[in-house]
């Protein structure tokens, strides 16, 4: 059996090493934001020995396997031309690569934008209201206000001002730290315009604070939106306005 299997294997490889290749190729990831890394891998078929990649960003390279990085954003065409001895192919996937930030959801009601994406294991969030106040998110409640993990935020001058908080009660929050809980809010940033007070932060979609509520991504959730009146640069001061809406992370 083998002395027959020997002679047809080589015959199978012989075969392909005598025929024009055929252009193929993979690459991961194909969209993100920059600096994006992307591994590129040859596919192709009868056994080419010299490759040529373009990246569309006017960078290239010789290597059967590379690893490119997309500085600017972008989409870009991307071009492998692969050869032997019996000829050359040429495959190009247009728009094969994407660079920019990842795509936003977004929601809107009572006045009130929300928009989040899911990063890793982490959920950013963009969060205007018409008011020059607070303006508020709270996920995943049980009952009301109670159990939600509340964000809270306004903005005073050059000054950035927002809090991790919890729903003590139907009618209540407090901040996490006051609860023996953590501030998981991370890369916070603000803006205070004639039109209205816009936020944005990170959260950790599990950050194990008990205060917490965890956070699954592709399930859906109720989540608390609300603002407080013009000037209500503090915490305590009752909304102006409060709705709820469905999102799925």
């Amino acid at each position: 059996m083998k002395k027959l299997l020997i002679p047809a294997l080589a015959a199978l490889i012989a075969g392909c090493a005598s025929k024009v290749p055929e252009a193929a190729f993979g690459a991961a990831p194909l969209e993100g934001p920059p600096p994006l890394t992307v591994v590129f891998a040859d596919s192709s078929a009868n056994s080419p020995d010299t490759w040529l990649w373009d990246f569309g960003d006017g960078d290239t390279s010789s290597i059967q396997n590379p690893t490119h990085v997309y500085d600017s954003t972008g989409s870009y065409d991307v071009t492998l031309i692969v050869a032997n001895s019996f000829g050359a192919d040429t495959l190009t996937r247009a728009s094969y690569i994407t660079v920019g930030e990842l795509g936003y959801e977004k929601v809107e009601a009572s006045g009130i934008t929300l928009e989040w994406r899911v990063d890793g294991t982490n959920l950013d969030i963009r969060l205007f209201a018409p008011t020059r106040g607070w303006v508020a998110v709270g996920f995943d409640p049980t009952t009301s206000m109670k159990d939600a993990n509340f964000i809270i935020g306004y903005v005073q001058g050059s000054d950035v001002f927002i809090s991790d908080q919890y729903g003590n009660s139907n009618f209540s929050h407090e901040p996490d730290a006051d609860a023996q809980g953590s501030n998981n809010i991370t890369s916070k940033q603000g803006q205070e315009t004639g039109t209205g007070t816009r936020i944005s932060f990170t959260i950790p979609l599990d950050s194990g604070d008990p205060r917490d509520r965890a956070l699954v991504a592709g399930q859906t959730y109720k989540v608390l939106l609300a603002y407080g009146p013009d000037n209500a640069d503090e915490f305590t001061t009752k909304h102006a306005t409060k709705t709820s809406v469905n999102i799925k992370i």
